[in-house]
C-alpha cells in the first residue's frame, strides 16, 4: 500500500494521543493489580476500578483511535483531509488529551477534585463532538469504500450517545440528577462506546487495513454491511440477540478473509486480531444470555478490545512509521517485521491476553489473586508494547541516517 503523499498529515497531531493510549494502558494495570481494587461486590463504585476502567477505555482505545484516525481517515478515503484538518486534530487534542487527565483526576477524588472531573468531562466531550464534526465531514466528502465510511458513520453516532448518557451518569454521581440506575446505566454506556464508537472503529478500519497488509481479499461487502447494521442497530435498540448476530457476523466474515491471506506464517499482529475475533465470537454467544451486564462489558475489554487493537497497531504503527520516513520511497523502507521484531510483539500479545482472562474471570467468581496476576502480566505486556514501537521508531530514524548518509543503500 503506497498512500497519495496528499493524504499524509504532520506527525505532530497523531503522535500525542498515541503517546497518551501507550502511557494509559499500564497504568491501568498497575492500578488492577493494587491490592483491593478488585476485592468486594459492589467493585463498580470503586474510585481505583472507575479509573483504572477509564484508562483503558478513554486513555488507551479511544485515544488510540483518536490518534491514528487523523491520519487514516484520509488514507482509507484515499483524498486529501478536508481544509483546516490539521488545525482541527491540533484543538481536539488538546481538549481531549486535557479533558481526560481532568476526568481521571475526577473519578479518582470526587470529592476533592469532582468540580475538575466535571469541568475535564465537558472539555473531553465537547473535543470528541468537535472531532466527530470533523470526521462526518470528512466521511461525507469521499467516495468509495461505503462499507468502511459505513462502519465509521455509525461508530460515530454510537460515540455521541455513549457520551451523551456518560455526562448524564457522571452528573448523577456528582449528586447533580439521577437519572438510572447505576449498573445499568454504566454498562449501556460502556456498550455504546466500547462497542459502538471503539467497535465501530476498529471493526471499520481494520476489515480494510488487515486484509491489505496481510495480502487477502476484502470482506465480501454484503455480509460485511449486513454485519455493521446488525451490530449498530441491536445497540441502539438495545437488543443484545441483534447485536450477537452482527458480532458473529463480523467476526466470522473477517476470519475468512484472513484464512485466505497470501502472506502465509505466524505473523503477531494478525495472529493477536484473529485471537480478538474468535473472543469476539465467544462474546456473541456469551452475550444473548448476559446482555450489556458489566462481566460482558469486561470481557469484551479484555479478550477482544485490547488484543484487536495491540494486532491491529503491530500493522499500522510501523506502515505509519514508514510511509512518514521514507515520503516516496517506500521500496527503500525496512519492512515492518524489520522494525518490530518477532519475540517481542508474540510476547506482548500473549501477555496481553493473560491479563484481560484474568480480570474477566475475577468479575466470574474467580479469586482476586487470579486477576492481580493478570493485571501484573498486562502492566508487563503493556510495557513491553512500548519498547518494541520505540525501538521501531528509533530503527525507523537509524535507516533513514543510513540511507542519506549512503545514497542508494537497499533495505535489508
Amino acid at each position: 500500500m503506497r498512500p497519495d503523499p496528499q493524504t499524509l498529515i504532520p506527525p505532530r497531531v497523531v503522535i500525542p494521543p498515541v503517546a497518551v493510549a501507550l502511557v494509559a494502558e499500564p497504568l491501568a494495570w498497575g492500578i488492577l493489580a493494587w491490592p483491593g481494587v478488585l476485592d468486594g461486590a459492589a467493585w463498580y463504585g470503586r474510585s481505583g476500578l472507575l479509573v483504572a476502567v477509564h484508562l483503558i477505555t478513554v486513555g488507551t482505545l479511544m485515544m488510540a483511535i483518536v490518534g491514528l484516525g487523523w491520519q487514516l481517515v484520509p488514507v482509507v478515503t484515499a483524498q486529501a483531509p478536508p481544509p483546516g484538518w490539521t488545525r482541527l486534530a491540533a484543538v481536539c487534542d488538546a481538549l481531549i488529551v486535557m479533558g481526560g487527565a481532568g476526568l481521571m483526576l475526577g473519578l479518582g477524588w470526587p470529592q476533592a477534585l469532582g468540580l475538575l472531573g466535571a469541568l475535564g468531562g465537558a472539555g473531553l466531550i465537547f473535543g470528541l463532538v468537535l472531532r466527530a464534526a470533523g470526521v462526518l465531514w470528512a466521511l461525507s466528502r469521499a467516495k468509495g469504500r461505503r462499507v468502511t465510511r459505513l462502519w465509521l458513520l455509525f461508530a460515530e453516532l454510537s460515540g455521541l450517545a455513549g457520551l451523551t448518557l456518560g455526562a448524564l451518569l457522571y452528573g448523577g454521581r456528582a449528586g447533580l440528577w439521577f437519572v438510572l440506575p447505576p449498573v445499568a446505566g454504566i454498562a449501556h454506556h460502556a456498550a455504546l462506546l466500547l462497542l459502538g464508537w471503539v467497535g465501530g472503529w476498529m471493526l471499520g478500519l481494520g476489515g480494510l487495513l488487515l486484509p491489505m497488509f496481510s495480502l487477502s481479499a476484502e470482506p465480501q461487502p454484503w455480509p460485511w454491511a449486513l454485519a455493521a447494521t446488525a451490530w449498530f442497530v441491536g445497540l441502539a435498540l438495545g437488543v443484545p440477540a441483534v447485536w450477537a448476530i452482527g458480532a458473529a457476523l463480523a467476526a466470522l466474515t473477517l476470519l475468512l478473509s484472513l484464512s485466505r491471506r497470501a502472506r502465509r506464517g505466524v505473523d503477531p499482529g494478525v495472529w493477536g486480531a484473529a485471537l480478538g475475533l474468535v473472543a469476539l465470537l465467544g462474546l456473541a454467544v456469551v452475550s444473548l444470555g448476559w446482555g450489556p451486564r458489566p462481566e460482558a462489558v469486561a470481557l469484551a475489554l479484555g479478550l477482544w478490545a485490547l488484543p484487536f487493537l495491540r494486532g491491529v497497531a503491530l500493522k499500522i504503527l510501523p506502515f505509519l512509521l514508514e510511509v512518514h520516513l521514507f515520503v516516496g520511497q517506500l521500496q527503500r523502507a525496512p519492512t515492518a517485521k524489520a522494525l518490530t521484531g518477532e519475540r517481542l510483539p508474540r510476547l506482548s500479545m500473549a501477555l496481553s491476553i493473560l491479563a484481560g482472562l484474568g480480570v474477566s474471570l475475577v468479575l466470574l467468581g474467580a479469586p482476586v489473586a487470579v486477576g492481580r496476576i493478570g493485571a501484573a502480566l498486562g502492566l508487563l505486556g503493556a510495557a513491553l508494547h512500548i519498547v518494541l514501537l520505540t525501538r521501531a521508531a528509533a530503527r525507523g530514524w537509524l535507516a533513514v541516517v543510513k540511507r542519506r548518509a549512503l545514497p542508494g543503500l537497499e533495505a535489508t
